[in-house]
């Protein structure tokens, strides 16, 4: 959802196109949920450069310090402000990390920007939506 300039996305995993759950490593799923994030951010016309906060879920503590290994990766300093919490993610849903962020573009989107693209990623965050209403039911 794009409002006066700043991009909000949702509760995003590893998923596929069809939004299902696609379990791997934390260093995929990681790698995964980022490069869905990138094309729903690149849609909206901004980039994980202007990412200014998020909220991320690592389901086992262990995978700590590699989930700040890669956070640093993508998000070199100044990094977005973020929030991790430990220990959740129950793995009957056999996901290993699950986020959600606020951006903002670097113009306001203009209405000559692709609305077929932004369409197109925005569809995607929805079908990866029902998987969050999935997972609080």
């Amino acid at each position: 959802m794009v409002v006066g300039g700043l991009i909000f996305v949702s509760g995003q995993a590893s998923v596929d196109q069809a939004g299902n759950i696609v379990s791997d490593t934390f260093e995929g799923e990681f790698r995964r949920s980022i490069e869905n994030i990138r094309k729903v951010l690149e849609a909206a016309g901004s980039d994980l450069a202007h990412v200014v906060q998020t909220r991320n879920y690592v389901r086992d503590g262990e995978d700590m310090p590699l989930y700040n290994q890669l956070y640093r990766e993508y998000f070199p300093q100044p990094s977005p402000a973020r929030t991790t919490i430990t220990n959740c993610c129950p793995p009957r849903y056999a996901m290993r990390w699950k986020w959600s962020l606020c951006g903002k573009t670097p113009t306001l989107v203009s209405k000559a920007s692709s609305s077929a693209q932004l369409a197109a990623a925005l569809s995607f965050v929805s079908s990866s939506s029902s998987l969050n209403r999935t997972l609080t039911t």
